[in-house]
């Protein structure tokens, strides 16, 4: 769908910001490699969990759904696809 709006395949900045489902979004993204790509993560999993959350109805009770990733996961995906961590912000 990007390629079909814009023909830059690797823009300068991303955002990617869907409640429950960016990543899935970032995880299939392969028609563009934004030089900085911005996303959320749940804080509450802390950065000693690593937590992908796709199926609400099969999730754990301990943590009620919301769609989310936690900043151990994100960071396995984003090393995965070859970018760096480099700022964490409120």
């Amino acid at each position: 769908m990007l390629r079909d709006v814009h023909d830059e395949l690797e823009p300068d900045l991303m955002v990617i910001a869907i409640d429950g489902g960016d990543y899935a979004v970032m995880r299939s993204m392969n028609a563009v490699r934004p030089r900085v790509l911005v996303v959320e993560f749940e804080k509450r999993y802390r950065d000693r969990y690593s937590v992908v959350q796709f199926d609400s109805e099969e999730f754990s009770k301990k943590w009620p759904p919301s769609g989310s990733a936690s900043l151990a996961a994100r960071e396995q995906l984003l090393d995965q696809q070859g970018y760096t961590l480099c700022a964490i912000g409120t």
